[in-house]
């Protein structure tokens, strides 16, 4: 039964129930689909590394540097992407629920981007503490895959959000 049809169910109880099961449905494919992203995130990053020195002080290059940064715009461009997909599933299943839809559309976007961010870190190198403090003069330690800038998290409600309010206004 779709949501359409629970909506124009006479029984209640039984249409909250539903929406209630579309919505971990939801939930689930978000779930799926940001561990799906995370492992494109996670292939295409060239991480920047750490040079450890003889003094056992280590740095970074000024090109490593600017890798910091594509991490972080390989993250947007995935959000970018995919989140207008998760917005489409949720305005296609939840529409006739109305002006919910679009909070559905962010909570579903915003739920793939934190399980991007942080499968991306479980398919990366690793926790970058343990392996300095194991490295030797000479060794290039590739930093932890991770969001330098937090708010990139948040391009992915509104780019789940963007094609129920393109859609919605026709």
């Amino acid at each position: 039964m779709t949501v359409a049809e629970l909506i124009q169910s006479p029984e209640q109880p039984k249409v909250y129930r539903m929406i209630v099961a579309w919505l971990g449905v939801l939930a689930l494919m978000s779930i799926v689909v940001g561990a799906l992203v995370s492992l494109f995130w996670a292939s295409v990053v060239s991480l920047p590394e750490y040079r450890i020195l003889t003094d056992g002080s280590a740095y970074v290059s000024e090109r490593g540097l600017v890798e910091f940064v594509t991490a972080d715009a390989w993250y947007v461009l995935c959000a970018v992407l995919v989140g207008p997909g998760i917005g489409y599933v949720a305005w296609r299943w939840f529409k006739p629920v109305g002006w919910p839809v679009a909070l559905v559309a962010a909570a579903a976007g915003l739920l793939t981007g934190v399980i991007c961010w942080w499968c991306g870190g479980l398919f990366g190198p690793g926790d970058l503490d343990f392996r300095l403090a194991a490295a030797q003069p000479g060794d290039l330690i590739p930093i932890a895959l991770d969001l330098q800038a937090r708010s990139a998290l948040f391009v992915w409600p509104f780019a789940a959000v963007a094609p129920v309010l393109v859609i919605s206004g026709f």
